[in-house]
């Protein structure tokens, strides 16, 4: 017969889960600092500014899911696969929405590179940059582009 002493430890993850207050979809989400901001179905935006302890609704972006996002050079940005496009240029301004017909074709990345430039790719070749205020179409043909990052 063997006996062998049995030890046991307690197992922390790190995370902890906090009650956003919404029981919609929320496909992404971005953080800068204690700035945090999740996005989802039928155009939800929830937004943090202590790391996640307490979340606040902001008005609906609109109908479609946002889906995609990303953050960097102080701001943040959030898209559907529609053409739905918002953008947070820093900490201290408002959501600004600065979508763009995307026709046929199908929304895959999103990218900011600087504090209001984006860069966004899809199907068909799709490429659209926003700069200055509008948009430009660098699209090319023959290739689905799936994502991109700067």
């Amino acid at each position: 017969m063997v006996s062998v002493t049995a030890n046991a430890q307690e197992y922390r993850s790190g995370w902890d889960v906090v009650n956003s207050g919404v029981t919609s979809d929320l496909f992404s989400v971005e953080g800068e600092g204690e700035e945090i901001w999740a996005f989802g179905e039928n155009g939800i935006v929830l937004g943090s500014q202590n790391s996640g302890a307490t979340w606040t609704q902001m008005e609906s972006m609109g109908p479609s899911n946002l889906s995609m996002s990303d953050s960097g050079f102080g701001a943040f940005l959030a898209a559907g696969r529609d053409g739905t496009v918002i953008i947070k240029i820093d900490s201290g301004s408002q959501w600004e929405d600065i979508s763009f017909d995307a026709g046929e074709e199908d929304i895959r990345g999103v990218s900011l590179n600087g504090n209001s430039s984006v860069v966004i790719v899809g199907s068909n070749g799709s490429i659209w940059k926003y700069d200055s205020g509008s948009w430009s179409d660098y699209s090319i043909s023959g290739v689905d582009l799936l994502d991109v990052s700067f």
